[in-house]
């Protein structure tokens, strides 16, 4: 026995228990562990009363290091993590997040790019460690206690403010409770199509919640995630009518002028806002972060100077709002890690995407799907952090859970001799 045998069989106590991956029962509890990591990373540090102790960008720094140090810490001392991290599809995560640190020192402001790119990292590592022992359900149990937690502090955060602005609860933005409530109905719904408790009212719960915060395009996240939980019990023919109604109105509304430019004022709440929406303001910021792009196409800005970039566009008068990231998941990584950095992600989405159609798993897919709709208007994984953290597991999840060597060379040694 090795000297980090204590420390090892504690975290594999903490992270699931036994060696081999439980099978997917309704009898799974919930890990506190990683009910803990769950809500510690999505809360914005700035909206706690932590910040009576120093300032909003310190508060940030102080907060995160050690949340990033802890992830680190349980990912990393008995190896779990790292051993699922490094197998496909979520060792394209892992690229993406070693690249950006390699990177760093090329950033605009190195300390901070590479502090960020190794939170990164760690997150990768934290969600790969959590499948890699108790596997997709052990997320599943840990995800209902935690959205319940956030909605409920959000909650009770919110009245406190008495704000007349859109909700945001304890995290980044409104955009970033609005996906958080997309997570939380969905397994909410899972739950309870799983004959589970409470599941029904946690999904029901977290609507008047999004539509507080107002975030239309997590509404779309929310129906596209929806059909994907309840599609088995639907019938073939729904989806596709569903999809060609769709289609249809679509085509409506590019060919009638009058009915076209109605929506568009009706989505993007043009003049009836002093702040960015779905649409508004969206065209930019998207043209000053591929300007960014074409500048440094290979190792982008760096993970955490994204802030910066809009800061100097802002001062040129080429932003009229204030910006702290691209409003779009790729566009975000290419800005922060160069299009290295998306083909690293895009790689492991697209392994996901193949496995998932061999091994389904309902809630899995509906979050990765609601995640990448969303994504066309929010950089949902870099923020808010337990986003990442859920994406990694999925992408891990999918994957093989012991290398093919290892099955091949125990099937041979089972084998009875000729």
């Amino acid at each position: 026995m090795t000297a980090t045998a204590p420390a090892r069989g504690l975290l594999a106590g903490r992270l699931g228990g036994s060696a081999e991956p439980p099978r997917a029962t309704r009898a799974t509890r919930p890990d506190r562990v990683v009910v803990a990591l769950l809500v510690l990373t999505a809360v914005e540090p700035e909206h706690t009363p932590f910040t009576a102790l120093t300032s909003v960008d310190g508060m940030r720094w102080w907060y995160l290091v050690p949340v990033w140090s802890v992830v680190l810490l349980i990912s990393l001392v008995d190896g779990r993590g790292l051993r699922r991290a490094v197998r496909a599809p979520a060792r394209w995560l892992l690229a993406a997040a070693v690249w950006m640190l390699v990177t760093s020192p090329l950033g605009m402001v190195p300390h901070l790019d590479v502090v960020t790119a190794a939170g990164f990292g760690a997150f990768v590592l934290a969600g790969a460690a959590i499948v890699d022992r108790g596997g997709w359900p052990a997320v599943r149990a840990a995800l209902f206690p935690a959205s319940v937690i956030l909605l409920a502090a959000s909650v009770i955060a919110e009245l406190v403010r008495l704000d007349d602005g859109r909700w945001y609860g304890l995290f980044r933005d409104a955009n970033a409770l609005a996906f958080a409530t997309v997570v939380a109905a969905l397994s909410g719904v899972d739950r309870w199509m799983r004959g589970g408790r409470g599941g029904l009212v946690l999904a029901l719960a977290a609507l008047p919640v999004l539509v507080l915060t107002d975030g239309r395009m997590a509404m779309v996240a929310l129906v596209v995630g929806l059909l994907v939980l309840v599609r088995p019990a639907l019938p073939r023919w729904l989806v596709p009518l569903a999809f060609g109604g769709a289609l249809i109105v679509a085509i409506v509304l590019v060919t009638d002028e009058s009915l076209g430019e109605r929506a568009g004022r009706t989505v993007a709440r043009s003049g009836d806002v002093t702040e960015i929406t779905t649409f508004t303001g969206r065209t930019d910021i998207w043209a000053v972060v591929l300007d960014q792009v074409r500048d440094r196409p290979l190792t982008g800005v760096g993970a955490a100077s994204t802030p910066q970039v809009f800061l100097d566009a802002q001062r040129d008068g080429r932003l009229e709002w204030t910006v702290t990231h691209a409003h779009d998941l790729w566009l975000q990584l290419a800005m922060s890690g160069g299009l290295v950095a998306v083909a690293f992600v895009g790689l492991g989405a697209l392994g996901f995407a193949v496995r998932a159609t061999r091994r389904p798993i309902r809630d899995r897919d509906a979050f990765m799907l609601a995640l990448l709709v969303h994504g066309l208007t929010e950089d949902v994984v870099a923020e808010p952090r337990y986003t990442l953290l859920l994406a990694a597991a999925a992408i891990a999840s999918s994957g093989r859970t012991r290398p093919r060597r290892v099955v091949a060379r125990r099937a041979r040694a089972a084998r009875p001799p000729s």
